[in-house]
């Protein structure tokens, strides 16, 4: 394809998004390119209407990918790039324990009808890593392991077929500077003679750039209710895990994130002077990330990431007494030194009944943080703090936009759909199945030419 052609159709040509729902690679198609995609197909009326709210330039169908024909979509007008994210959820190693649904799983060859019929200089496509195991299903409905493969196999070659090159690469759009650690395939082929291009992934450790913290987009004024004064107590792996976080962040770590001042635990047993925090992973026996860490992937339900909020007071001045959760203060200072014994009552305690004091000193090592036993005395950067509680919320819907990479200043869901409004939990659904906006941003600008990335900057 010659300069001239490319240009035009850089210009003029349709750019779609055929997956469209609430938005993310649309706004980094749009920023990358400098103007509004042209297409947006989705089936959702709840996503095409948050959709249509925000990109109001665009054209909006509500279409099944199996029902859109795209021959009378595009109606004669060249493509410049099309854009699919098929269901992810079919090849997602969450699922595994369930089996798959065909239709889901076939929305592939669709794009590929797609492809074959609008013929795009650039097409693009996001999905899950074990995309790559996409092949035939047993009568059982579960995939077939002997052919795992095989339809990626045959997808990729027929998209070789149609004169594109084609690669694909494993991203995390956390390398590339965003919120959350949101690793995705992404495939990326063109039929202009140009060169495929991946973005530098710059953050990270030993890289140029730190990674994006969490607490960057954590909205510290909202209360973080205490685990200890719950009427319906936390669920046992929910508190083992809190447990392992605090181990890992708080008790084990020298320098912990500290939170900002007017960050507190609500309704809790007492009121710190300091407040730690970390983000706790719902889905998994792990401990959790660190607050400056970005946040793990949000998956549909947005159930995943919670908060965790340590609050502490500082027992190190002089003459001063530690602070029991319950009781008056034990804390016996010596000689009204740094040194002291702690008896502490109530670490974690009212949930489990068998609660229970322990002596500890400073010149011993502390002892591993348990259920069982209960202390909660803390040297942090060589002064020792004694926890006195423990708060734990869910991430509200406008801090997972925000950590998704949406500005939610901007983000209109003002939005009425069969007498309903968009409703938390459709906004979450809509976050888990979103392309983070910067990832799609930065690989498209990877493949536009130095001139066409001034022209977007400018427009």
């Amino acid at each position: 394809m010659d300069d001239e052609e490319y240009s035009f159709l850089r210009r003029e040509g349709l750019v779609i998004d055929l997956f469209a729902g609430g938005g993310g690679a649309s706004i980094g198609i749009e920023k990358a390119i400098g103007r509004p995609i042209d297409i947006a197909l989705n089936h959702d009326p709840y996503a095409l209407a948050l959709h249509g709210v925000n990109h109001p330039r665009t054209r909006h169908l509500l279409q099944s990918i199996e029902d859109a024909d795209p021959a009378e979509v595009v109606d004669g007008r060249p493509v410049f790039h099309l854009h699919a994210s098929p269901s992810c959820t079919q090849f997602s190693r969450s699922r595994r324990a369930l089996p798959a649904e065909k239709q889901l799983r076939d929305h592939a060859w669709k794009v590929l009808e797609w492809i074959r019929t609008t013929r795009p200089p650039i097409f693009t496509c996001e999905n899950v890593p074990e995309f790559r195991t996409w092949g035939p299903l047993r009568p059982s409905g579960f995939p077939d392991r002997e052919r795992s493969g095989e339809y990626w196999d045959s997808w990729t070659r027929q998209i070789r077929e149609l004169g594109y090159d084609i690669e694909d690469r494993d991203v995390n759009a956390a390398d590339l500077g965003a919120h959350t650690a949101r690793e995705r395939l992404m495939v990326i082929a063109r039929r202009d003679g140009r060169s495929i291009g991946w973005p530098l992934e710059d953050h990270g450790p030993g890289r140029a750039k730190p990674w994006r913290g969490a607490h960057e987009h954590i909205d510290w004024t909202v209360d973080a209710p205490s685990i200890f004064t719950r009427k319906k107590p936390l669920a046992d792996a929910t508190m083992e895990r809190i447990r392992k976080g605090v181990e890992k962040f708080v008790v084990n770590d020298p320098d912990p994130f500290f939170a900002p001042d007017d960050a507190r635990v609500s309704h809790g047993l007492d009121d710190g002077s300091r407040v730690a925090a970390f983000l706790a992973q719902n889905h998994s026996g792990l401990a959790g990330r660190p607050a400056t860490a970005p946040v793990s992937t949000i998956c549909s339900k947005a159930s995943g990431q919670s908060l965790v909020t340590i609050s502490f007071m500082d027992i190190a001045r002089r003459n001063s007494t530690g602070v029991d959760m319950r009781n008056p203060a034990n804390t016996i200072c010596t000689s009204g030194q740094h040194h002291a014994e702690v008896r502490i009552s109530a670490f974690l305690a009212g949930y489990y009944r068998d609660g229970g004091g322990q002596l500890l000193d400073l010149r011993r090592p502390i002892g591993t943080i348990s259920t069982r036993d209960r202390f909660a005395l803390v040297e942090i950067k060589g002064a020792p703090h004694v926890i006195v509680d423990i708060g734990y919320r869910f991430l509200t819907v406008d801090e997972l936009w925000n950590l998704s990479g949406f500005d939610t200043g901007k983000l209109k869901r003002d939005i009425i759909v069969n007498g309903r409004p968009l409703s938390a939990t459709r906004q979450k659904k809509m976050i888990g199945n979103a392309v983070v906006p910067l990832f799609m941003q930065r690989i498209l600008e990877a493949n536009l030419h130095d001139e066409e990335i001034e022209y977007a900057k400018a427009a």
